[in-house]
């Protein structure tokens, strides 16, 4: 979930919040939750919540999560042409503040049917656009059929599902 915007004039609701906790633990794990839950035997929301929660109950964390996670703030510069302030320097912003702007996640699930997948969850402020999606990345097919150079370029293939665009 990218924003190209800073956090404006919620620089006092933002600063001790981060995006971790803004975004990442509702919006994020939601998408999550959806995408990796298996079908549910109706569309009520008791269903739903039901294999939603097994996901939620089955995500791992890695060990050593400095190696899996990522966090910073955006600096000052320039933005679709126009230039733009750092995090730190916002209007109220206190300037020592280790709040992050960007987060980053590496988590698995651990079920039969995601075992060995990595899901990346990452949301921050400033980025180039304004996008929420949702990227299923395939594995490479051990041979190309149509193909006799095993190295032909072909790429991975991904299931893009986007969620919303500004």
């Amino acid at each position: 979930m990218a924003e190209d915007i800073g956090v404006g004039g919620r620089a006092g609701y933002y600063d001790g919040i981060g995006a971790a906790r803004d975004v990442i633990q509702n919006h994020l794990l939601q998408l999550l939750a959806l995408t990796a839950m298996e079908e549910p035997i109706s569309f009520n929301a008791r269903d739903l919540r039901t294999e939603k929660e097994k996901v939620l109950a089955a995500v791992t964390l890695p060990d050593d999560l400095s190696l899996a996670t990522a966090r910073g703030q955006y600096g000052g510069g320039w933005q679709g042409g126009e230039q733009v302030r750092s995090f730190l320097e916002e209007e109220g912003m206190d300037p020592q503040s280790t709040t992050e702007t960007y987060a980053a996640i590496k988590v698995g699930i651990n079920t039969r049917r995601w075992a060995d997948v990595p899901f990346y969850l990452r949301t921050g402020k400033r980025l180039g656009r304004r996008v929420t999606e949702i990227a299923v990345v395939f594995k490479r097919a051990p041979e190309h059929l149509f193909s006799r150079n095993q190295t032909s370029g072909l790429g991975q293939n991904a299931l893009v599902i986007r969620v919303q665009a500004g």
